[in-house]
């Protein structure tokens, strides 16, 4: 649901993400949303709409991966396009996130 009727139900933004490999184990990650402009009308605490940019370092580690990121938003998956609009990096707006993720085999060929 959105804030007011003058905001669209959806969303529109562009994304582009990166990977830069540092080492066979280190890599640098990296995530910038565009918003296409006047999609959303209403203001949440009084603030514009804000683009969303995340940063990460990724390490493998054998079967094991882990990463760490920063973040303008809460909760990522569902605050990034829409919501990002009341998050500032300047101002207390830098949130930490952790991933791993374990590589299973079922069957070896």
């Amino acid at each position: 649901m959105v804030a007011t009727s003058s905001d669209h139900n959806d969303v529109y933004a562009l994304s582009a993400g990166a990977r830069i490999r540092i080492s066979n184990v280190v890599a640098l990650t990296g995530e910038y949303f565009y918003v296409f402009p006047n999609q959303i009308k209403s203001q949440i605490s009084g603030s514009k709409v804000r683009n969303t940019f995340t940063a990460g370092l990724k390490i493998y580690t054998g079967n094991h991966t882990f990463q760490i990121f920063i973040y303008q938003c809460q909760w990522l998956e569902r605050e990034a396009i829409p919501y990002g609009k009341y998050r500032d990096w300047l101002n207390k707006g830098i949130h930490i996130g952790f991933n791993f993720t374990r590589l299973f085999q079922v069957a070896h060929y």
